[in-house]
């Protein structure tokens, strides 16, 4: 009976000790400070759907998303958050998407910009983060402009939205391009007002956590994602992962 015992004692620690690690920039409230109680509301889907099958989960944000997409290429982290298709072709994606999303160009208040067609963009100091991809009009200007610093400024870092806001707010740049529900949420969370004016709303696109291209476990894991998000869908516990950061599904899985 006592080596029963010890057989479970130890089975039971072998399943406990069994880690999935993902990884991305902080891009709030997808995914936030992982020493934060509200770590982001995919952190906390992804974690919840993991432990369901007796993994920890450990979550580290990363200093830059560029940094964060060769981390898990590599195989040094298992999956990345809030991915796309276009970003990193070489990933494996569960079937849904987690989240939808659209991001929106910011300008000052007083600005009288509008954009009009692609060759508008010309009229305005860009400011972008290094990694991202972004609407193909945007990509396209980025490509024809990307040495010119009057016309494209591109950064990197754990807090680049906020560096690109502050540049907007002291007229370093006349324009940001980000999501527009980390935008909303850098604001509210803070309990401030947004000093700034969208000018345009870019098409809307899905968000994916995606795994490791290297890693031979990753389509299990797949598979494993695919299994529990269908499970946590529409449920009471998605509605309180949800609660936390004031989303609904209708706010984050449908289509805008």
């Amino acid at each position: 009976m006592k080596k029963i015992y010890l057989f479970l004692f130890l089975f039971t620690a072998f399943i406990k000790a069994d880690t999935i690690t993902i990884t991305s920039d902080a891009w709030c409230p997808y995914n936030c400070d992982e020493k934060s109680e509200k770590q982001g509301f995919l952190v906390d889907i992804f974690t919840y759907i993991f432990k369901q099958y007796g993994y920890e989960v450990e979550y580290v944000v990363s200093s830059s998303y560029a940094k964060a997409i060769k981390d898990v290429r590599s195989n040094k982290y298992d999956a990345l958050i809030a991915t796309t298709h276009d970003e990193t072709p070489d990933f494996l994606f569960p079937k849904l998407p987690i989240a939808y999303s659209y991001d929106v160009i910011l300008i000052a208040k007083d600005s009288e910009w509008k954009y009009t067609s692609e060759e508008s963009l010309n009229e305005l100091t860009l400011g972008l983060i290094k990694g991202y991809i972004y609407d193909e009009p945007i990509q396209r200007h980025i490509s024809l402009n990307r040495n010119n610093p009057k016309k494209i400024q591109i950064i990197s870092g754990n807090h680049a939205l906020e560096y690109n806001l502050k540049k907007l707010q002291y007229k370093k740049i006349t324009a940001t391009i980000d999501d527009q529900l980390l935008i909303k949420y850098n604001y509210t969370s803070k309990q401030d007002v947004m000093p700034f004016k969208i000018a345009e709303r870019m098409e809307t696109y899905p968000l994916y956590i995606a795994f490791s291209p290297k890693n031979y476990k990753s389509q299990r894991y797949v598979e494993m994602f695919n299994r529990g998000f269908k499970r946590l869908l529409h449920t009471k516990q998605m509605e309180k992962i949800l609660q936390k950061y004031n989303l609904t599904e209708e706010n984050i899985l449908k289509p805008q």
